[in-house]
């Protein structure tokens, strides 16, 4: 083992939709969208600390990034966030941009880093730290970006290679520095080696991981898996099925598991003693992993070939269940400070929010299933047109009240539902037309000139109070003062 001291100065400190049909009302409080489902009715929460039981998570995909909005990159391999809380994007033959929210930006053509990267432009690697951002580069070292100023790292200073293959940042802040010829080691000014004497064979080196036990985990491009418990490095023992592929991600969960994903032969998990692999059978389709993140609620996130999938609940005894969420080939993953997960894509870059929203059906009070439509109430909470069980209040996950034929509303098969800004609560009904809410009276509307018979499908209240009703079978009908208008097929409507 060689320890060289490094030409560098001063000491280093480093470091954070679509929804499927279902059962369910999906509500996303604040913007308040509603995807109409079959049976309860999901609200939000707040974050949490981990995921209770009785609520669902919902991956949503919060925003995409393509060329045509603005990415520089095809394709995002590498993703990292600094400790500004600014995201890095590279691709291997593309250069190095910034993301400040807004837009992309080279370094040197950005405010906020004014000095341009001044490094190669072929790149494999990306990490970020409280010392500032590394890059990695495929002929020329390594380059650290601090306090707006670049530093370069060569062989000169110690480091075993120029070719730099893989970065890590431990949980002490130590840098891990893979390289075509050997491991690297950064603490505070010092650059340990490690090489075929430490037991790293001689081959590139993939991935590199220490874990919270300080076993250190390297991966060759020769898809050898070797693990430092003492002095030296010791190769892990192929499973079955596992060939000469390479190893692409290596990650530990917040359990202490450390996911392994190998080049074709799918996913293992290591704990203690145990291993478990994944591959189409367990739902994991296109069996090369190439990256892993875990989310806040301990989910694991999996970028293949294959596509995006999320892995819940996997634990020593149970092999949890694989969901998936995009069929787009995903290179990299990231989890920010925000809890927010990044994925780089063949196409672009994703971002992903994981909601955490409580489920409401017949358990919680609601009169039945068969949720139908869903209105946030003027004064708080929410009005739900449940099946044919008429309307409801749901105000702090508890029905406050309840309309149906028992207070005079002319059916229970309520269709739709619209308020307006004084508080009044117009209900839509199939056959029965429109009814109006006054008080903890129901009366029909408008109570003249109209055939009450109407199949309601949707209402709208402008801003002058006309009402908008659309139907089924008799066209459009707009009620002004009381007063209906009534558009058909005959006045140029596409469809009754």
């Amino acid at each position: 083992m060689i320890t060289r001291r490094s030409s560098s100065a001063g000491p280093w400190s480093f470091g954070c939709r679509r929804i499927r049909a279902g059962r369910g009302v999906v509500a996303g409080i604040g913007w308040f969208s509603v995807t109409i489902l079959v049976g309860g009715v999901i609200g939000a929460s707040p974050c949490l600390a981990e995921e209770p039981r009785g609520v669902l998570p919902l991956p949503i995909k919060a925003r995409s990034w393509r060329v045509e909005d603005g990415l520089p990159l095809a394709t995002s391999l590498m993703t990292a966030q600094d400790r500004d809380g600014f995201l890095w994007v590279a691709g291997a033959h593309e250069g190095l941009y910034r993301f400040d929210g807004d837009k992309f930006r080279a370094p040197g053509n950005d405010l906020h880093c004014p000095a341009a990267y001044p490094g190669e432009r072929d790149l494999t690697s990306l990490a970020a730290g409280g010392s500032g951002l590394w890059i990695g580069t495929l002929h020329t070292g390594l380059w650290r970006l601090r306090d707006g100023v670049w530093k370069h790292f060569t062989t000169l200073d110690g480091l075993s290679d120029d070719r730099v293959t893989a970065l890590s940042i431990d949980g002490r802040g130590d840098l891990w520095v893979g390289t075509a010829d050997g491991l690297n080691r950064f603490q505070g000014d010092s650059i340990t080696v490690y090489r075929l004497a430490e037991g790293i064979p001689t081959s590139p080196i993939q991935k590199v991981l220490r874990d919270r036990r300080g076993w250190v985990w390297v991966a060759t491009a020769d898809g050898d898996l070797l693990r430092k418990r003492g002095e030296r490095f010791e190769p892990i023992p192929r499973l079955d099925g596992w060939g000469p592929e390479s190893i692409d991600s290596l990650y530990e969960g917040r359990d202490g598991a450390v996911w392994v994903g190998i080049w074709c032969g799918g996913l293992a998990r290591f704990q203690d003693d145990g291993i478990r692999i994944y591959r189409e059978r367990e739902g994991l389709d296109g069996a090369v992993v190439f990256a892993l993140a875990e989310d806040r609620w301990g989910s694991l996130w999996i970028g293949s070939r294959g596509g995006l999938y999320v892995l819940k609940r996997a634990t020593r005894s149970e092999p949890g269940v694989v969901r998936k969420l995009s069929g787009e080939t995903t290179f990299s993953l990231f989890r920010d400070r925000e809890g927010a997960i990044w994925a780089g894509t063949a196409s672009g870059l994703d971002q992903y929010r994981d909601w955490r929203l409580p489920v409401y059906s017949d358990t919680q009070g609601l009169p039945g299933h068969g949720i139908s439509s869903v209105l946030p109430a003027k004064g708080g909470g929410v009005w739900i047109a449940v099946g044919s069980k008429g309307v409801v209040l749901l105000e702090g996950g508890k029905v406050k009240k309840q309309f149906d034929r028992r207070q005079g509303l002319s059916t229970n098969d309520v269709t739709a539902l619209e308020q307006w800004r004084d508080g009044g609560l117009w209900i839509g009904t199939w056959g029965h037309g429109v009814s109006r809410v006054g008080g903890d009276r129901i009366i029909p509307y408008p109570p003249y000139g109209v055939n009450p018979s109407d199949i309601v499908r949707s209402m709208l209240k402008d801003q002058r109070g006309d009402l908008w009703v659309g139907t089924w079978g008799a066209g459009l009908r707009r009620y002004h003062q009381g007063v209906a208008t009534t558009w058909t097929m005959a006045d140029g409507l596409l469809d009754d």
